[in-house]
């Protein structure tokens, strides 16, 4: 039903859309302003606008705010919601992995909860299989799902609608990008440099560190002249790494069983 369902009202976006301002900007909202970049569709309350309101905000975590509709505001953290905080009460949200993959659930007065990862509902994808994401450039993709109305889109891009971008070019668009969550520096080889001794090397990392990261480092030993691939013991004397704040690490205590 929502192959063919969607496709007629979806022709009202042109008309309906040139009557809207793109010049009410708002720093609480990371949603795009551009005409057709803040929109979702649904067949039966129509059009849900993600910037009216100018305090939805996709976030590393979650998404705060609401969004406006035909039936009122759909509210997608209970930190944020329309009534304020009322996690005590009701303790729900939209998550997100930090990728731009969407779970949990949003909601709505008039029309309950909306899921936007079928993994949350039981069964488990098995009636209703789907998942909102936000792709590398911004971009909103995939379905929601709600008992009484039934699906969302988020992109007439979506698979089972045919070319409706064609009629309608429709999406939800945030300035938020997935950055990489884990990153990896590798050397093969570190030579001191010093003949029969040990000399201090330096390992710092430097950048700006997105809430809810940790910067961690994992320190290898391979016991061989050069090259890595080696096993073995630490070596009985060459067995030391230095930190300024919590001094000498001891690669070759015995306890530490470090092979």
């Amino acid at each position: 039903m929502k192959i063919y369902r969607i496709i007629t009202p979806i022709l009202l976006l042109s008309a309906f859309c040139f009557l809207l301002s793109a010049s009410n900007v708002s720093a609480a909202t990371n949603i795009s302003s551009g005409v057709y970049e803040h929109w979702a569709w649904n067949d039966n309350i129509g059009w849900i606008d993600f910037y009216s309101t100018n305090n939805v905000n996709v976030a590393l975590q979650k998404i705060e705010g609401y969004a406006d509709s035909s039936v009122g505001f759909i509210a997608f953290d209970c930190a944020t919601s329309p009534n304020g905080d009322i996690c005590a009460t009701s303790n729900f949200g939209v998550s997100n992995d930090g990728a731009g993959n969407l779970s949990g659930f949003a909601w709505s007065e008039s029309v309950g909860w909306i899921s936007f990862y079928c993994g949350d509902l039981v069964p488990s994808c098995v009636n209703f299989n789907h998942r909102v994401a936000i792709d590398g450039s911004g971009n909103f993709s995939g379905w929601a799902w709600n008992d009484a109305i039934g699906w969302i889109s988020f992109n007439c891009n979506n698979s089972g609608i045919g070319d409706t971008c064609a009629t309608s070019n429709y999406k939800v668009k945030t300035s938020w990008v997935a950055t990489s969550l884990v990153g990896t520096l590798l050397s093969s080889v570190t030579d001191t440099s010093v003949s029969g001794g040990v000399a201090f090397n330096s390992l710092a990392w430097k950048g700006n560190q997105p809430a809810g990261t940790a910067v961690k480092f994992q320190f290898a030993s391979a016991n061989q002249a050069a090259g890595v691939g080696g096993t073995g013991l630490i070596d009985s004397a060459y067995r030391y790494a230095w930190n300024d704040s919590t001094g000498w690490w001891d690669f070759g205590y015995p306890a530490g069983n470090v092979s």
